[in-house]
């Protein structure tokens, strides 16, 4: 199950231990989720590929509005940032590397078993 942090304790519902969102998004100035943390602990990782496409549009849709160019926000300094405090927190994380690595195995097994 996911737990809440300081960062959205006024997001969080307790009862459910989701963040309130709407279509993962969070708040208006850029926050966002998606996977366990948004829907409840339920799923497999298909499950998780439809929720994060909904998330990811929502994001497409703020910055074609535009509602980054205000925010003051740096995207390498908010990854810098970012992983900082999962390390400080001691969370055990997934990078985009870590991803490819995770997919590229992933594909590799299925080959093996006549799967796409």
């Amino acid at each position: 199950k996911a737990l809440s942090i300081d960062d959205i304790k006024d997001h969080w519902n307790s009862s459910k231990n989701v963040v309130q969102s709407e279509n993962g998004k969070i708040t208006d100035d850029g926050l966002y989720c998606a996977g366990w943390v948004k829907r409840g602990a339920t799923g497999i990782i298909g499950t998780n590929i439809p929720d994060a496409q909904q998330t990811v549009a929502s994001i497409i849709k703020d910055y074609e509005s535009n509602k980054f160019q205000d925010n003051n926000v740096v995207s390498d300094e908010s990854e810098t940032k970012l992983k900082s405090l999962l390390d400080g927190k001691e969370i055990t994380y997934v990078d985009k590397d870590g991803w490819f690595n995770i997919d590229q195995y992933e594909k590799e097994i299925g080959s093996q078993h006549g799967k796409p």
